[in-house]
């Protein structure tokens, strides 16, 4: 993961928690997932009762990337 993918996930991905999944929400959580999950194109569902449990799975993974973040930046200083 690049820097640039490293900032929009920590500082503009937050923005789009907490809403529901439609346009550039939806777009965002793919995009999260990609990254979260170091995959090279995003994975389109084709079945809107799939959202949920994206949003649900990409949520906690950020969550958790983000301790890891914040525990690296503690440690590099």
């Amino acid at each position: 993961m690049n820097e640039m993918d490293r900032e929009w996930l920590y500082v503009a991905f937050p923005a789009f928690k907490n809403k529901t999944l439609r346009k550039e929400t939806l777009d965002a959580y793919y995009k999260a997932e990609m990254l979260l999950n170091g995959w090279d194109k995003e994975r389109r569902r084709d079945c809107s009762c799939e959202l949920r449990s994206l949003k649900e799975q990409v949520d906690n993974k950020h969550h958790v990337w983000t301790k890891n973040q914040e525990k690296q930046d503690e440690d590099n200083i």
